[in-house]
């Protein structure tokens, strides 16, 4: 089923690739190609969130959810590799995760993910991440999996998230700017405060991809994270002009083969150094406040 392009109220829509059931099942997206969702007006969703499968060309805006009193795990967005999908001016709170992109079911490694975008959004206490977009942990395989040919996560204000605030993979490149990462970490896997518990993760692009920039975001660990920025796994991370707050352990760390350009960032009291790590790291004009 193809919907045509155009804007429309999630709560007109009657037809069958789109179940729209607020506060119970959320919403149900298969099948559905260019077109813009629009939740305004529809209600929060209070008992499940947005489950998304063969689609492409998407854009969703203006969805409310608090999942708070759900009993239950909520993901706020699950996309499973939609192409061109944008999240934008969404609200959520109690999710266990806001938005999760996974990128290794239905298509294959000759298949573009084209532009995952979020913006505008505001998550607060998500049980894990904040936003997760990509494989991690060493799973993505640029032979059988699609990427990304941007991540651009703009403008995103995420508190209090259980464990990393933004992490994302995949890509052949990627803008992460103006975000907020408001408190992370103090929900770490395990109980280890070094296991997902980071501001922002740089991991796993693809062997061609360009360095991400990591641009004007505020991180305050609140010494409950760990590192405010993470570069690993063969990653480029383009790190600059961001304010580091308070991290539990460095303000940058690179290692595992990662790479980092470190330029013109604030770091402002972390428990252990300004940046280091066993990785390739390019530091100037960094200002460094022990």
């Amino acid at each position: 089923m193809v919907i045509p392009a155009s804007e429309r109220s999630v709560t007109d829509m009657t037809q069958e690739r789109i179940c729209f059931e607020p506060r119970t099942e959320g919403v149900r997206i298969v099948d559905v190609t260019a077109s813009v969702l629009d939740f305004a007006g529809a209600g929060t969703i209070t008992a499940s969130g947005i489950s998304i499968r063969e689609s492409s060309n998407l854009t969703l805006k203006n969805l409310t959810i608090d999942a708070t009193n759900a009993g239950k795990s909520v993901i706020g967005i699950q996309a499973w590799s939609i192409p061109d999908l944008t999240v934008t001016g969404c609200n959520m709170t109690g999710v266990y995760i806001g938005v999760h992109h996974n990128n290794g079911e239905y298509l294959g490694p000759n298949d573009s993910l084209g532009t995952m975008t979020v913006k505008n959004c505001t998550i607060r206490n998500a049980i894990h991440e904040g936003l997760y977009i990509g494989q991690s942990g060493r799973r993505f395989d640029e032979s059988t999996m699609p990427a990304f040919a941007m991540v651009r996560i703009t403008n995103n204000t995420i508190r209090n998230s259980g464990w990393d605030c933004i992490q994302f993979s995949s890509n052949h490149a990627a803008e992460i700017i103006g975000n907020t990462c408001d408190g992370y970490g103090a929900n770490p896997q395990y109980g280890d405060p070094t296991r997902q518990t980071r501001g922002i993760i740089v991991q796993e692009q693809t062997a061609s991809a360009k360095c991400a920039l990591v641009k004007s975001n505020t991180i305050d660990g609140t010494k409950d994270g760990w590192d405010g920025v993470l570069v690993f796994t063969t990653s480029c991370g383009d790190i600059r002009d961001n304010l580091i707050i308070r991290p539990g352990n460095r303000g940058v760390t690179v290692f595992s083969g990662g790479r980092a350009i470190i330029t013109g960032n604030v770091i402002d009291r972390p428990v252990d150094d300004c940046w280091g790590g066993s990785g390739d790291i390019q530091a100037s004009r960094n200002e460094c406040l022990k």
